[in-house]
């Protein structure tokens, strides 16, 4: 996957609007100086479960996953955390 580009895209959901950047690398030190900068502490952080979103929950009010590698895209106890 080295040779694709990363795109790393926020969406609000309340309001609609979506910002994206490009990152060089995905990786812990790269994306939270990039969500911190851009989301409220005391937002509700819904992300797959990458590696690099792995310590969010000590920088923002919650943050719940979807499990993209079983094959799950939406909670099923939960339909508000999805990432599509």
């Amino acid at each position: 996957y080295q040779h694709k580009m990363k795109v790393l895209s926020l969406l609000d959901r309340a309001t609609g609007r979506t910002r994206m950047m490009h990152v060089d690398q995905v990786s812990i030190a790269t994306v939270t100086p990039i969500l911190k900068a851009n989301i409220a502490a005391e937002a509700r952080l819904l992300t797959d479960e990458a590696v690099c979103y792995r310590y969010m929950h000590l920088h923002f009010a919650s943050h719940d996953t979807t499990p993209h590698n079983k094959g799950v895209y939406v909670d099923p106890t939960n339909p508000a955390i999805h990432t599509n």
